[in-house]
């Protein structure tokens, strides 16, 4: 259908002969294409992009192939028009891309953190113009988001104003990666969590850098924590289980079959058994704690020869330590553990 006839089909002409992906306009650039803007220019109702608002203006812009938002840029009000699917939509992110957001938070938190002010709109446009040229405003606020979830996974401060997206797909290891650089973190053992979301992002950035660094198992801990809730849960220890996982080398140390399949992450999917539960007062070190295939995980668990499988365990892998079972850990209350040890 075509865009009602009104004063701002001058804009819509503009718009079509337009071959970039995304680019501004100052407010006084298009009131003198259309011969003047009112007043209601100035908010970001007036350039809204829904459906049914302001058919005879939105229509310019998205019959046009583009969406609108209302930007400043050095002190001037203007309307950065962005297509509607970029020539990088759908693309993969590269680790340059990733990186320049990535830079982009830390120098919005670490602002934050001196009680400075930073422009969050500058920081966008510069990120777009020297790293991001083929991404849209919303793909960049979107992985800023995803940023903010990964920090919170990992117990660190996230800034305000974006707020976590967990739905990060598969750039989640290059970001964890991305973010231990920036931060200045790789080399520190991550730290010990009930969260399940928390400990499996730490458990991907603890194996990171066992394979960059660490020659030396992780001490682990010898009296596991348990957090009072709902439901009781134990404090695991992510370097513990990287530890295990590498140690594993993609084989189950049960059954020594390769890995059922390569997890999201791109590693062999294996899971970490205690030897002696944790529940027992097993505890969570690398001398208690092997990787198994799901199959044997179970068996091991609920299996009718638990004991059997347990004991051949034991003598066919002579690193591991038959633990007595006791009485389990202190309880206490849910908190943040603050510190933290160095990778060796």
């Amino acid at each position: 259908m075509p865009a009602v006839n009104s004063k701002y089909a001058p804009l819509g002409d503009y718009l079509k002969a337009q071959k970039t992906e995304r680019f501004w306009l100052s407010l006084e650039h298009i009131s003198e294409m259309v011969g003047g803007l009112p007043a209601e220019a100035s908010k970001p109702q007036f350039w809204a992009n829904t459906e049914d608002h302001h058919r005879s203006r939105r229509d310019q812009w998205r019959q046009a192939g583009f969406k609108a938002f209302l930007r400043s840029s050095d002190g001037r009000l203007g309307v950065t028009f962005e297509r509607l699917k970029s020539a990088s939509h759908g693309l993969p992110w590269s680790s340059a891309e990733l990186k320049v957001c990535v830079v982009a938070y830390w120098k919005l938190i670490t602002a934050e953190a001196r009680g400075q002010r930073i422009s969050k709109t500058d920081l966008r446009n510069e990120a777009l113009e020297q790293g991001l040229a083929s991404r849209s405003e919303s793909a960049y606020e979107f992985r800023m988001q995803n940023i903010s979830a990964v920090l919170d996974e990992l117990g660190l401060k996230r800034a305000t104003g974006y707020a976590p997206m967990k739905n990060i797909g598969g750039v989640k290891a290059s970001l964890i990666e991305l973010v231990n650089e920036q931060w200045g973190r790789s080399k520190e053992f991550e730290s010990p969590t009930a969260d399940d979301d928390a400990l499996a992002t730490r458990v991907i950035a603890a194996r990171q850098k066992i394979a960059n660094a660490m020659s030396e198992a992780p001490p682990g801990s010898r009296s596991v924590r348990k957090l009072l809730s709902a439901t009781e849960k134990f404090v695991r220890d992510p370097n513990v289980i990287a530890w295990v996982l590498k140690r594993a080398a993609g084989k189950c140390e049960m059954c020594e079959a390769p890995a059922p399949f390569v997890a999201t992450d791109g590693e062999p999917f294996l899971e970490v058994h205690h030897v002696r539960p944790l529940s027992e007062g097993g505890p969570d070190t690398a001398e208690n704690a092997c990787g198994c295939c799901p199959n044997c995980h179970r068996q091991l668990h609920l299996g009718m020869n638990a004991s059997t499988l347990r004991r051949r365990l034991l003598s066919r892998n002579t690193w591991l330590v038959d633990y007595p079972a006791t009485k389990t850990g202190e309880q206490v209350p849910s908190g943040p553990r603050t510190t933290r040890s160095r990778v060796r």
